[in-house]
């Protein structure tokens, strides 16, 4: 759920834009389950230790990033870019560039109050150490499991959001 108290789910509102929007993240987030998914599996027995440096470099990033309130949607696309690269298949990184930062969507919904909720940001962040802990463990089946469970929550999320509008 986006709030814990449902008085507060009135306290905001989407723009007309952002409810436009809902349809296409929720295709944008499918499609992501199944690329970023194999993208993180190949990357766990693919990556070399520079790679994994980057990864967990993007990670520590957002970190800091969430500990300063700062916004976060640029060094959580750098995280998930670092794993595109780590495939050392270029399409994986193009297929990422092509979407950019939009692919991020608390970056599309401002207007949500989770786009600067500690909670939330904390969670995103344990789901991205989830995937990279696996990747350094080099276990292909478990960084699929990990990101997959990532952008389904995702997913969920705007669902819930949608049936809400």
């Amino acid at each position: 759920m986006f709030v814990s108290n449902p008085s507060a789910q009135k306290a905001f509102s989407l723009t007309p834009v952002e409810i436009k929007s809902i349809p296409e993240t929720l295709e944008l987030l499918e499609f992501r389950m199944a690329a970023e998914g194999e993208a993180a599996a190949i990357a766990a027995y693919r990556r070399t230790a520079e790679q994994e440096a980057a990864i967990r470099a993007a990670n520590r990033k957002m970190a800091q990033m969430i500990e300063d309130g700062a916004p976060t949607v640029e060094a959580d696309y750098e995280f998930h870019m670092a794993i595109a690269a780590a495939t050392n298949n270029r399409f994986y990184v193009d297929v990422l560039r092509h979407f950019g930062p939009r692919s991020i969507p608390r970056g599309q919904f401002p207007t949500l109050p989770e786009a600067h909720d500690r909670a939330y940001l904390d969670k995103v962040h344990a789901e991205h150490i989830e995937i990279l802990e696996a990747i350094a463990d080099q276990e292909p089946e478990r960084a699929r499991q990990a990101m997959r469970a990532h952008l389904l929550a995702s997913q969920r999320r705007y669902r819930m959001l949608a049936e809400q509008q």
